[in-house]
């Protein structure tokens, strides 16, 4: 065989085997439609998280399935607002509430039933009060202000609004801004709004499930895989809560973190003016990461920084001030750090467990029955 005769040979394969490979992709996303459009029950994590188009992202309404927290999966429900709830609630729509309780993962319960979260807990302990789950994971005060606008704008009503700051805001606020638009949009979001591309990722989430979430378990993946390399596993060295004892911290975006605590406070004082026009009542809660845990054991009678912004915030706008820190002072002063983080948080976690969802519970309660 001559080297023409070769080299044709070499270019028949190669088309063969672009062609063979052009089908396979072809195939694939077949399935993947047929499947996602006629077979696939709507009971999993992807059908629960869903994007909004003015506050970013919420829950599902009137959902009833499983969410994935590490390794294991709980069931989760949502009424018909999309509130995380118990779930003999799912066909329940309710815009008239006494009490709402906003905050991120920790509020929501990410990981837990609802029942052991600290709003389920408090819930349970009020029958006759109508109360409301607005938390969702990564949210922060750009989206605290956004959602409960928007819900007020819907005619939803709350007579007291409790807002759970998490130590990890003040990193997301350097994550979130808002458009030209008036849409929440996060930092790796340079597409407009009413880009097309916009409408071509929708299409494929709403088509291709397998390929969206393919895609984005390979980007988890390797998200997982640079934490490792940059010593991110260790949940008391975490660079999302070293804001309070790391002043010269690089991790907090273009808005670094003066600039990220001083938007915090903008749109909480925005947040405020609303409530406080509409004669609602705030009140705001803070509670620590494994890693103030070791602030607090090392600075003794020092008042923690996130304390510090939301008590003095707090003076002269609400209601109650729920502050966990104290308490948590008191448990490791009798029982030291190890074992209060044993007790009160997910293993290998910076969430609480039930014991931990117990404590801010009893704090509200407290609060809420003087």
């Amino acid at each position: 065989m001559n080297n023409l005769e070769t080299e044709l040979t070499t270019i028949k394969k190669l088309i063969f085997s672009f062609i063979a490979f052009f089908l396979l992709v072809i195939t694939f996303f077949i399935i993947d439609y047929i499947y996602t459009n006629f077979f696939r029950v709507a009971n999993t994590e992807s059908d629960y998280r869903i994007r909004h188009e003015f506050y970013h992202h919420t829950l599902a309404k009137s959902f009833n399935g499983f969410d994935g927290w590490g390794p294991k999966s709980y069931q989760v429900c949502t009424d018909m607002s999309g509130f995380k709830s118990s779930c003999g609630k799912v066909n329940v729509l309710n815009k008239k509430f006494d009490i709402a309780f906003i905050g991120d993962s920790f509020t929501e319960g990410s990981g837990m039933l609802y029942e052991d979260t600290f709003v389920g807990i408090f819930a349970d302990n009020h029958p006759k009060l109508k109360v409301a789950n607005l938390g969702v994971a990564s949210y922060n005060p750009t989206i605290y202000l956004a959602k409960i606008k928007y819900l007020l704008d819907q005619n939803y009503s709350f007579k007291h609004l409790y807002v759970f700051i998490d130590i990890s805001d003040i990193q997301d606020e350097s994550r979130y801004s808002v458009n030209s638009s008036g849409f929440v949009i996060s930092d790796h979001q340079s597409i407009k709004a009413d880009s097309r591309l916009i409408s071509l990722r929708d299409f494929i989430f709403n088509n291709f499930k397998i390929f969206y979430f393919s895609v984005r378990k390979l980007k988890k993946s390797l998200q997982t895989l640079k934490a490792e390399t940059q010593n991110e596993t260790d949940v008391f060295k975490l660079s999302r809560s070293e804001w309070t004892s790391n002043p010269n911290s690089t991790a907090y975006g273009l808005l670094g973190i003066e600039g990220s605590i001083m938007q915090a406070e903008k749109n909480m004082e925005e947040l405020y003016r609303i409530l406080n026009d509409r004669d609602i009542l705030l009140s705001i809660g803070v509670y620590p990461w494994p890693a103030q845990l070791l602030e607090i054991r090392d600075n003794k009678n020092k008042i923690n920084r996130h304390v510090s912004i939301w008590k003095n915030f707090c003076e002269q706008r609400c209601s109650n001030f729920i502050n966990l820190f104290p308490k948590y002072k008191d448990l490791i002063t009798q029982n030291g750090v190890e074992d209060t983080y044993k007790k009160y948080f997910i293993a290998g976690d910076v969430h609480y467990n039930k014991a931990g969802y117990k404590l801010i519970s009893e704090a509200i309660i407290y609060n809420e029955d003087q």
